[in-house]
């Protein structure tokens, strides 16, 4: 399955003067992925629905860089490989108080670089991605037109660069004084004080996330 070619790929430029560090590569090509995918989806019983899906995918033509003629990097098509994982869910409503819902995503990757490819970011540029996650959300409807909303998640360590796995607990109450206007107070990153969860290169500031209270008001029309 063709992806769209992305014009980024073949006309950026790193500075926007010469001498380039990073440069287009004029001839890079569209990334191409053959998938394969098995699953199920279905509602066993009223108050259960439940969906699974095992995938394989065959990627080819991925981005790397290469040395250019005039010095610096090209972006060049230099990395092939394999995907292949599961991604799961399932809602439970119960007597119209109680909504539990889980999710779960398992992902390997075998990544390498084409023949005649040295570049040694290549690999974690195209698969710096956690190998497991999972979501545990809970909703509570409360008398009054009021509701809890939790929402409990786990995210697997990334490899290249590290950036540890880490779990996190958001929680938020709301009221609804009419049927158009919502209130809310919400919570976020309950369980630790501040997590990463990416960490770029060439010497970006990380991604961190910390505790957080917040209140909001949602108008439907």
């Amino acid at each position: 399955m063709p992806c769209a070619r992305r014009r980024v790929d073949r006309a950026f430029f790193l500075p926007a003067q010469e001498p380039f560090l990073i440069r287009g590569g004029p001839g890079f090509r569209s990334e191409v992925a053959n998938v394969l995918e098995l699953g199920y989806r279905g509602q066993p019983t009223g108050q259960l629905a439940v969906s699974a899906t095992l995938f394989h995918h065959w990627v080819d033509r991925l981005r790397a860089g290469r040395p250019a003629a005039g010095g610096g990097v090209e972006i060049a098509n230099g990395v092939e490989g394999e995907l292949y994982g599961l991604e799961a869910w399932a809602t439970w409503r119960a007597s119209g108080r109680w909504e539990l819902g889980l999710g779960l995503m398992l992902l390997e990757q075998d990544l390498r670089l084409s023949e005649g490819f040295t570049d040694p970011n290549a690999i974690a540029d195209q698969g710096n991605d956690p190998g497991h996650q999972a979501m545990l959300r809970l909703i509570r409807n409360l008398p009054h037109d009021q509701q809890l909303f939790l929402l409990l998640r786990h995210v697997d360590e990334l490899p290249d660069p590290f950036v540890a796995g880490y779990t996190t607990l958001d929680a938020r109450w709301s009221w609804r004084p009419t049927a158009r206007v919502e209130l809310g107070v919400r919570a976020e990153n309950l369980l630790d004080e501040r997590h990463a969860e990416f960490e770029p290169r060439a010497g970006y500031a990380q991604s961190v996330f910390g505790r957080a209270l917040g209140a909001d008001l949602r108008v439907y029309w």
